[in-house]
């Protein structure tokens, strides 16, 4: 079961050009400032894929091509939208139970809890022997027992 995450920009992306080494820019920054401020527009950002008619207005624009602007951001989702995508996919994903059954479960372990018809001891690291460790202070074995017990 996927989330649908909304994450934001990152820190400094509009002012980041790249200017060194392999790969780097041959656009003036003033090109590359627009096409930025394109992609991070929120209107844009959660989807961004410019319509054939955007490209070629900000190719207009910055006396570019279509090609080359269609490039562009390809090469941006890429290296900088997909990664990130990703990672706040996977962290949303960890955050939220993976079925509607673990979300039922989680529910009716929650109201037994509340209702006390089950101790929440059990959900202690260590369980029960974690419980009873909290309470004297002494530390559980591996095997269930509390250390110091026969």
């Amino acid at each position: 079961m996927g989330v649908e995450v909304w994450f934001g920009l990152p820190g400094g992306y509009l002012a980041a050009v790249r200017s060194e080494g392999r790969g780097a820019t041959r656009l003036p920054p003033s090109a590359t400032l627009t096409l930025k401020r394109w992609m991070s527009d929120p209107a844009h950002w959660s989807f961004p894929y410019p319509t054939d008619a955007d490209k070629a207005e900000l190719a207009g624009e910055l006396d570019m091509t279509v090609v080359q602007v269609g490039n562009w951001f390809r090469n941006e989702r890429k290296r900088v939208w997909l990664p990130l995508k990703r990672a706040a996919d996977k962290v949303a994903n960890s955050l939220v139970p993976s079925s509607v059954e673990d979300i039922q479960a989680e529910v009716q372990r929650q109201g037994d809890i509340a209702s006390g018809r089950i101790d929440d001891s059990a959900a202690l690291p260590g369980g029960a022997a974690g419980a009873a460790a909290a309470a004297t202070g002494t530390a559980p074995s591996g095997d269930g027992r509390v250390a110091g017990s026969r």
